[in-house]
């Protein structure tokens, strides 16, 4: 146990005391006491209910368990005294993960080992039957993942699988206190039924041991009990449960739709199962494939709220799953033409042509080789984007940034990778896989990595063709810095403190939602105080001081990290944050100046839209408007009341196209189609930059579409699609293969 401690102190996210540290140590502590209490029984040669020893079995049991715990001091300590050299952002917390787990382990560990001694004689059998007991434990929560929704779920030993790990934010789960006051009544019941049963086998003129009866009945009820409502406190989750926690169900062509019973999604629910019927034929048409027709079995698709009630229903908060082999996705829906949907789908679609039980990407029969089975999901999906996938990948290349993706092709190396570079990286390797040599012989390729079989040639040798293609990529310069700050990003393995800070910043996110500026702002100057090198923290701290109106508090923090060495990404976000500070102190035109130099340098077009509206309002705009502009641009309105200012605006100076883009932009966004089409201002009406002109033209074809208005809206996507932005020419695109599949022809 000290070796594995010292193990661990070497091995990034496990060499802190926390959950992952914890898991381990139970996990090899718990197999370990088993042995050691098997041996420890020897004495016992006919079992324990054949004991005629004076000194009950309870006591027997808790000194054996004491001596026990002293296998986690020498593991313990080292993981504490690693901290003075890795930083342990909340020790507390990690304590807590320990005693919630590692000792748990043990315990359940030498219960197996006790149980099995009830039963055999042998020493050698007795480990073997109690180390059975715990594998079958594991394997049933292994069981319950790959038949039930989630992917967490708790066993004896680890105590809580977290799920996906690119959900960094973790905090001791409620779930978890439920689950060990389970394991401990459990254990109770058997010892206390144990000892009422060999009192009366060696007494039997005394009379019946009753109060140790009733001890063994009232555990075993009170666990029974547990076990019986543990759903409710979000352990052994079913789709059943989540089936009935959202309680909309509606049957399509293809899928079963379970979704939030929900005035936005009972709205929206005809172009929800539109859009599943339109990514459909979407992935039919890419992939060649039906699996519907296939299986005879429709694709179900689980629709959430939102991140938290995802996260507590089936263990994944920030990350879609799409559970192959059941056919099955889990998904949010933002709104129609989500790409969410797309990607989940398509790899429902690889399923007919994957291996082993799982129809995953298999390599050796063991391992699964993630940068296939994420990369033709992502290569199906190609969402749109100023950074469409082989942009983005030669850009990285460009930059240096991107990690030799021959790492990435096997079952080894996807997860030391940000998710933002694997899935980007392998989705523009596999896209050109399949555009160079067709869908089918990639998948062949697929079940089992086997890229000489299907191509003839090894993946390396593949990779080098795919860098010769990305050579001719051309590279607009002014996305450089875009991608550097999109990509330039660790894994969780190489983050200081990565599930300590990532679920400070949970909770600071739900607190600004829920307008508690002053928690979230103090959550913040927590999360500086381990990591006070990232940005982005800084950035939202000064957010945060704006929206509580410490206008001179976050100005003096911006100016402090304009000293520091910066991209110049991270240098544009803390300018546009200084100009809303001098705008809203009075200083218009300093504020519109600085736009200005933003707008040179490179940024994701939501953010050169933004500087654009922000510049135009302070430049073209009224004066007696100006405050209305400001509070809707920087004072961050509620919902509610959002639409108030730029209608308001509209209502003072009818003719400020800026007014109606901005009233219209926010009713489009509401899906109020026909409402916003009477605000927007027309088609080919001058606004302050032709990108802005390019949005407006892409919100009357989506109008148009949705008003079932084929003709004007080919007509406006047509010219889109020769838009010099590639985000708008792939998004022109896929709503026009949205016309012709709603027209009946082929995509």
């Amino acid at each position: 146990m000290a070796l594995l401690g010292a193990l661990l102190c070497f091995i990034p996210l496990f060499n802190i005391l926390g959950y992952e540290s914890s898991a381990a140590l139970g996990a090899v502590g718990g197999f370990l006491v088993a042995w050691l209490t098997a041996h420890s029984l020897r004495d016992l040669e006919r079992g324990v209910l054949a004991s005629d020893s004076p000194e009950d079995l309870l006591a027997r049991f808790a000194r054996l368990y004491a001596r026990h715990l002293l296998l986690l001091l020498a593991p313990l300590g080292l993981l504490l005294l690693n901290a003075l050299r890795v930083p342990n952002c909340d020790p507390l917390a990690g304590v807590a993960f320990f005693l919630l787990i590692a000792p748990m382990a043990l315990l359940m560990g030498q219960a197996s080992a006790w149980g099995a001694s009830a039963l055999l004689s042998k020493t050698w059998a007795r480990a073997l039957l109690a180390s059975a007991i715990l594998l079958g434990n594991g394997l049933w929560l292994g069981l319950h993942i790959a038949l039930e929704p989630p992917i967490n779920g708790h066993q004896w030993l680890i105590g809580y699988l977290s799920g996906s790990i690119y959900d960094e934010a973790l905090s001791i789960p409620p779930s978890l206190l439920w689950y060990r006051v389970e394991n401990v009544c459990l254990v109770l019941a058997m010892i206390f039924a144990m000892e009422a049963w060999r009192r009366w086998r060696h007494h039997k003129r005394a009379t019946p041991p009753r109060r140790l009866a009733i001890f063994a009945c009232g555990m075993a009820l009170l666990w029974g009990g547990m076990a019986l409502v543990e759903q409710d406190f979000g352990v052994s989750i079913t789709r059943e449960t989540i089936a009935q926690e959202l309680g909309g169900r509606v049957e399509t062509e293809h899928f079963i739709i379970y979704y939030p019973l929900q005035e936005r999604f009972a709205r929206e629910l005809p172009r929800l199962i539109e859009d599943h019927e339109f990514r459909y034929a979407e992935m039919q048409a890419f992939f060649k494939t039906d699996p519907v027709a296939l299986h005879g079995q429709k694709v179900r698709s689980f629709v959430y709220p939102d991140m938290e009630t995802k996260g507590a229903l089936m263990g994944a908060r920030r990350t879609l799953i799409a559970k192959i082999w059941l056919r099955e996705v889990h998904i949010l829906w933002r709104d129609y033409g989500d790409h969410l949907l797309a990607h989940e789908l398509a790899h429902v679609f690889t399923e007919p042509f994957g291996a082993g039980p799982l129809k995953l990407s298999m390599q050796g029969g063991i391992g699964v080789n993630m940068g296939l089975v994420e990369g033709i999901a992502t290569a199906a999906d190609w969402p749109s984007s100023e950074l469409p996938p082989h942009i983005a990948s030669a850009t990285m290349r460009q930059l240096g940034i991107a990690p030799d993706i021959r790492g990435l092709v096997g079952a080894r190396g996807f997860w030391s990778q940000s998710s933002g570079r694997a899935y980007t990286l392998m989705g523009s390797f596999v896209r050109f896989l399949v555009d160079t040599h067709g869908i089918e012989r990639f998948k062949k390729a697929y079940a089992h990595g086997d890229f000489e079989a299907a191509y003839g040639r090894s993946a390396s040798a593949l990779v080098s063709e795919w860098e010769a293609f990305l050579e001719g990529v051309p590279v607009p310069q002014e996305l450089l810095e875009v991608a550097r700050f999109r990509y330039e990003r660790p894994s969780i393995f190489g983050k200081i403190c990565a599930r300590t800070i990532a679920e400070l910043a949970r909770q600071a996110q739900l607190a600004h939602a829920g307008g508690d500026v002053q928690r979230a702002s103090a959550l913040y100057e927590d999360i500086l105080s381990h990591d006070p090198h990232t940005i982005g923290y800084h950035l939202a701290a000064a957010s945060m001081q704006l929206a509580a109106q410490e206008d001179a508090a976050a100005l003096e923090r911006l100016d402090a990290l304009l000293s520091r060495q910066l991209t110049a990404s991270e240098r544009v976000q803390i300018e546009h944050l200084r100009a809303d500070i001098f705008w809203r102190l009075g200083q218009q035109e300093r504020a519109a100046q600085i736009y200005a130099q933003c707008e040179l340098v490179g940024v994701s077009d939501d953010m050169r839209r933004l500087l654009q509206v922000k510049r135009a309002a302070l430049t073209q705009t009224s004066p007696s408007v100006r405050p209305l502009a400001r509070a809707y641009l920087l004072e961050g309105p509620s919902p509610t009341s959002a639409l108030y200012y730029p209608m308001q605006w509209v209502h003072t100076v009818p003719d400020d196209m800026l007014a109606r883009y901005l009233a219209g932009r926010r009713l489009w966004g509401e899906q109020l189609y026909e409402e916003a089409r009477q605000l927007l201002p027309a088609h080919g009406t001058p606004l302050a930059s032709p990108q802005l002109e390019r949005e407006l033209t892409l919100m009357h074809a989506v109008i148009a579409y949705h008003l079932k208005e084929d003709a004007r809206a080919k007509k406006l996507l047509k010219e889109l699609a020769e838009s010099d932005s590639s985000r708008l020419r792939t998004t022109a695109t896929e709503w026009l293969a949205r016309l012709a599949w709603r027209a009946g022809n082929s995509l």
